[in-house]
């Protein structure tokens, strides 16, 4: 999350409206500034693997890298442009292939590093031709020029949708951790929905990626048609999912658990409530707000929402167990969506 800097975040409005000149040089900070990021932050957690263990692995040093460097990838670039087929040949297609290769040697008895080899040589190529087709699709004959200045400058536009996307990592991550030191036997149940959710959660990424090219190519004149489209069908569709997986969900449940955790129906509505409050936070905080040139006030919002939600898990947890985490959780997601209506309100305004 912090090598991507927020590009996932802003990038899609930026390149959307963007010269071909401003493309280029946008993915090129980008993949400067990140790259560096990446050279800083591997050795820094492989260390702190090493610091844990006691114990050097070069698979750890391995896996760190191939992490970071998924973090460089391009896709919010090809999201901008609306390139999603390039995005699948140059990018997905690699790293698919690396790891096939990664599973191949696997079944054939090679080295955990050869494994991590694979898979990096997959995204190592990825990230390659995705960068030469950018630069030939946006002038490759004109020279990059890119200074310190624009540099730092980036750096500070990106920085708010970076703390955005750090702190909700952060808030889907703390929650389980808090349930394990405050109510150890709501755990089981607890890890269950949290991993649903999760699940759930990268499951709704494509969508909001359409839904980001979609708001961000829109031009002046068609931006408040297609925010108003967006705006309904993203809250249809979360209403209707969350009452959906209030009928569904405990079998959902009792299948993942194979029948060995019970699942009350509250927890159950919570749960659908929460899925829904995400898919409409994220179409919020990605799509809206960046293509209303809000994103400096986003942080408010997240840090805000994220801050009630931990302090209700904390004291609802030792209550009503793995039923009041989900409802501290909810409510956090809640007081977020809420604060960011407010940011978009603001943003049509001006």
């Amino acid at each position: 999350m912090v090598i991507g800097f927020g590009w996932g975040v802003a990038g899609p409005v930026r390149v959307a409206h963007a010269s071909a000149a401003g493309q280029r040089s946008e993915y090129v900070q980008s993949l400067i500034i990140r790259v560096a990021l990446a050279v800083l932050v591997c050795p820094v957690a492989a260390l702190a693997a090493f610091a844990v263990t006691g114990t050097w692995s070069w698979t750890v040093a391995l896996a760190v890298t191939a992490v970071a460097l998924v973090g460089c990838g391009p896709t919010w670039f090809f999201v901008g442009r609306g390139k999603p087929f390039a995005s699948l040949l140059l990018d997905t297609v690699p790293r698919v292939a690396g790891t096939v290769g990664a599973i191949t040697l696997a079944a054939q008895g090679s080295s955990v590093i050869a494994i991590f080899i694979a898979q990096l040589a997959g995204i190592i190529v990825g990230l390659i031709a995705s960068t030469i087709y950018v630069l030939r699709m946006t002038g490759h004959h004109e020279t990059v020029r890119t200074s310190r200045q624009q540099l730092v400058h980036s750096v500070w536009t990106q920085t708010p949708g970076m703390v955005s996307a750090l702190v909700a990592t952060l808030y889907t991550t703390l929650p389980i951790t808090i349930v394990a030191a405050f109510a150890p036997s709501a755990l089981p149940v607890y890890a269950l929905v949290d991993k649903l959710q999760k699940q759930v959660s990268s499951s709704i990424s494509p969508v909001i990626q359409i839904l980001q090219g979609y708001v961000a190519r829109a031009s002046e004149g068609q931006r408040g048609a297609r925010l108003r489209r967006s705006f309904l069908g993203v809250a249809s569709l979360s209403l209707t999912g969350a009452v959906l997986f209030s009928f569904v969900g405990t079998d959902i449940l009792r299948w993942l658990s194979s029948g060995q955790i019970a699942i009350g129906a509250i927890a159950v509505i919570l749960l659908g409530s929460t899925f829904g409050i995400i898919l409409f936070e994220q179409f919020l905080s990605r799509a809206v707000i960046p293509r209303l040139d809000m994103l400096k006030r986003l942080p408010i919002a997240t840090i805000a929402g994220a801050i009630v939600g931990l302090i209700l898990v904390m004291i609802l947890v030792m209550s009503s167990g793995a039923v009041g985490a989900l409802l501290g959780v909810a409510i956090g997601l809640a007081v977020t969506v809420v604060l960011e209506l407010l940011i978009v309100w603001r943003g049509a305004r001006q």
